[in-house]
């Protein structure tokens, strides 16, 4: 594009589905293009650690409002008409940090620079053991709230004649662990075991 401004906050947030392979020592099959490729396909564009920048300043959520910051310099309305506008549309508890979430916004384009971010490379595990992924599923516990079975990134788990979890395809379980954070009845638990390599990865048991 040869019009426009590109503003982004470099934070990145990986979901689950993103990681096609959620198997041990595997990097996620994500975007890999670095802040400066990005920027060197558009006219006019900034790239920073925005929620960073929050945090700093006392809260992370108010990191849309270091972007807004940046933003404004690309129009021709003063700092002070900006300020007017937050401050009348912000919670008033989140007045103060939404005005220097901005200003240090508008002052980061004085002195913007390209951040380097590191490629996103999977880490290297110093075993080289099979793990195998031990589903521990309590059946007096699981009420069936089907919570487990609809966020499964693989499709593991479903709902047996009784309402009750069932790991129905444990080989394609990666280990992720999203059940089990996400059952609120605490009727899952997952267990990472070493074994030998001519045994199976995963396998299910029940309490």
């Amino acid at each position: 594009p040869k019009t426009g401004t590109f503003i982004s906050d470099t934070q990145k947030i990986i979901p689950p589905f993103a990681c096609r392979n959620r198997s041990r020592d595997q990097a996620p099959v994500y975007s890999r293009e670095t802040p400066r490729e990005i920027l060197g396909k558009v006219a006019q564009g900034y790239a920073l650690d925005a929620s960073g920048m929050a945090l700093e300043l006392g809260n992370e959520r108010a990191a849309n409002t270091v972007l807004l910051g940046i933003l404004s310099t690309a129009f021709e309305f003063d700092e002070e008409s900006w300020l007017a506008v937050i401050e009348k549309f912000v919670p008033p508890k989140s007045v103060e940090i939404n005005r220097k979430a901005f200003v240090a916004g508008r002052a980061w384009v004085e002195t913007a620079t390209v951040p380097e971010v590191k490629a996103i490379c999977a880490p290297v595990s110093s075993s080289k053991a099979i793990i195998r992924n031990e589903l521990e599923i309590i059946p007096q516990w699981c009420k069936g709230c089907d919570i487990c079975v609809r966020m499964c990134p693989q499709r593991c788990l479903t709902l047996d004649e009784g309402q009750v979890v069932n790991f129905a395809r444990p080989d394609e379980c990666t280990g992720c662990r999203i059940c089990e954070w996400l059952c609120p009845d605490f009727a899952i638990k997952l267990h990472k075991v070493e074994v030998a390599q001519n045994q199976p990865a995963e396998t299910v048991m029940e309490a």
